[in-house]
């Protein structure tokens, strides 16, 4: 999956519609799904990216009820769903950078809820 598909995928899985995406995949111009579409170019688009902005990660985190779990020295970092803790939603090693490693886990998960939805933001 690409970062362009994660960032679209995720944005679903949050309530935005993708706009449109600035410099390929350095993130996407979004608004709400239910923000009234006479309004958001005005005042509701916002740029999104929670690959890169630790604040938008932490964001999707919280919609998305997600539970982020390090691991012992940093090696990895477990995503799974509030809703339901005993499903893995996505894992992914640290190299070194526990930080960015954990945006891509809540962002891949995202993505991953996301592919359960159908387009009216329901899960199927």
């Amino acid at each position: 999956m690409t970062d362009r598909e994660m960032l679209e995928l995720a944005a679903r899985a949050a309530g935005y519609v993708v706009d449109s995406f600035e410099g390929g995949d350095h993130g996407a111009w979004v608004y709400e799904k239910h923000a009234p579409v006479d309004k958001w170019h005005d005042s509701i688009k916002i740029f999104w990216n929670p690959l890169k902005d630790k604040a938008d990660a932490f964001d999707l985190m919280v919609k998305l009820h997600l539970l982020i779990m390090p691991y012992p020295l940093d090696k990895a970092v477990r995503v799974t769903r509030l809703d339901r803790p005993d499903t893995v939603v996505y894992w992914n090693e640290c190299n070194n950078n526990p930080t960015a490693a954990t945006m891509l886990a809540i962002t891949r998960a995202a993505a991953e809820i996301g592919k359960l939805m159908n387009t009216t933001g329901e899960t199927t």
